[in-house]
């Protein structure tokens, strides 16, 4: 498994994030926000400093998030970014060297039941990507959010499985899992999906005075340890990316990239014995 950390986890600016990613040790680095614009909409510039950076530092770009789709399917804005800033944020992906981008399951309706199956138009929309992204050697990677369709990882695998591409896999969040109101990510909804894993974010969640928040890996809810010894058991080679989600920045995602380094470590120990 490859440690990676997101980098406006870090800061807004390339530099300043791969830099310090380079001094905790981390070499792959996915791409979201960087000084306010997402992918592929950044300001003119950026990803020519982000590029020096990462060349100077000698780090890798393991994916991108361009946010593609976090509005409800029949939304107006759909069908402009599918024309013009999806192809854009394929031609980045590969500019940057990276071979996946992270997609979400269009905005779920708040007069929409949780279980409720998804429109028709989400599944073949996400196909229509997948079907696109392949051209361009990009795997398409759907991330279980809890405001969307395919809210946690089974529902999201299930939604996966009804798109039936061979070019959209699940990168399975469990903080967001629990987000959604999953007791157990690991085990119990792992068993499930653990044959869609191609892409995984690590972040953990706690009650705090009656509010769930993000906290560390392995201070909260999920056992992150033994989620990456089974990865690992189950041949997973693919990244473990750190997206921290609370401040100080810094700080916060230092400590991150510590704890999941450490467990990592742990991890090949104990299935060593």
């Amino acid at each position: 498994m490859k440690l990676a950390v997101v980098t406006d986890e870090i800061s807004q600016d390339p530099g300043t994030a791969v830099e310090l990613g380079r001094e905790w040790g981390v070499e792959w680095f996915e791409v979201r926000t960087l000084w306010g614009g997402r992918v592929p909409d950044m300001q003119p510039g950026v990803i020519d400093r982000l590029e020096a950076a990462l060349k100077t530092f000698g780090a890798r770009v393991s994916a991108v998030s361009p946010g593609f789709f976090k509005v409800p399917v029949d939304d107006e804005r759909v069908g402009p970014a599918l024309d013009d800033a999806f192809p854009r944020a394929l031609t980045l992906t590969c500019r940057l060297g990276a071979d996946r981008m992270v997609l979400f399951g269009f905005l779920r309706p708040e007069s929409a039941d949780r279980a409720d199956e998804p429109p028709r138009e989400v599944v073949e929309l996400l196909g229509q990507m997948a079907e696109r992204s392949a051209a361009q050697g990009v795997l398409c990677v759907l991330e279980n959010e809890a405001v969307c369709w395919g809210d946690t990882g089974l529902r999201a695998a299930e939604l996966v499985r009804r798109v039936g591409h061979e070019n959209l896999k699940l990168n399975w969040d469990p903080g967001n899992s629990v987000t959604a109101g999953s007791p157990a990510p690991y085990p119990d909804e792992y068993r499930e999906l653990r044959d869609l894993v191609a892409h995984v974010h690590v972040k953990d969640a706690a009650w705090r005075e009656g509010k769930l928040v993000t906290v560390a890996p392995g201070e909260g809810i999920i056992d992150w340890l033994g989620q990456l010894r089974a990865l690992q058991a189950d041949g997973y080679e693919g990244f473990v990316t750190v997206e921290t989600h609370f401040g100080p920045k810094v700080s916060a995602s230092r400590r991150c990239v510590q704890r999941v380094r450490n467990m990592l470590e742990q991890g090949v120990a104990g299935n060593e014995r």
